[in-house]
C-alpha cells in the first residue's frame, strides 16, 4: 500500500507541475491579450473638443514660427504650410485627419508639433521669385 501511495503522490506532483505550467502560459497569454486590447482602446478614443482646439492653436503657433524663421509673410503662405504640418502629424499617428488623433497620446502629440521640422524651401524660393519679379 505504501508503494501505491507513493506512486499516487508522484502522479499528483506531476499533475501539479503540469497545472502550474499551464497556468503560467494562460496568465502570460491573458496579459498579452489585455495589453493588446489596452493599446486598441488607447488608439480608438479620439481627441476631446478642448484637446482638438489646443492642437489647432499649437499648429497655428508652429506655422507662425516656421514663417518667422524663414522670413515668410504668414498671411501669404499659411495655406501652403498648414497642410504640411497636419500631414506630418497625421502620418506619424496613422490617421486621416487630426480629429482622429488618439486622446491618450495628446501630450506626446503636442510635443511632436513643437519638434516638427517642416521643409518650406520650395515656398521660400517661390516667394523670392515673386519678390524679384515685383
Amino acid at each position: 500500500m505504501s508503494n501505491a501511495l507513493e506512486v499516487t503522490m508522484q502522479e499528483l506532483a506531476k499533475s501539479l507541475t503540469v497545472m502550474n505550467y499551464d497556468y503560467a502560459d494562460f496568465k502570460k497569454d491573458t496579459v498579452k491579450r489585455l495589453n493588446e486590447h489596452d493599446e486598441l482602446i488607447k488608439k480608438k478614443i479620439q481627441l476631446a473638443p478642448n484637446e482638438a482646439k489646443n492642437i489647432r492653436d499649437r499648429v497655428k503657433i508652429k506655422v507662425k514660427s516656421i514663417c518667422e524663421q524663414n522670413n515668410l509673410e504668414y498671411h501669404k503662405v499659411k495655406s501652403k504650410i498648414f497642410p504640411r504640418v497636419y500631414k506630418a502629424i497625421n502620418d506619424k499617428n496613422q490617421v486621416a485627419t487630426y480629429r482622429e488623433l488618439p486622446s491618450f497620446y495628446f501630450n506626446e502629440i503636442m510635443q511632436d508639433i513643437e519638434n516638427l521640422d517642416i521643409s518650406v524651401q520650395d515656398i521660400v524660393r517661390g516667394e523670392e521669385n515673386v519678390r524679384m519679379s515685383n
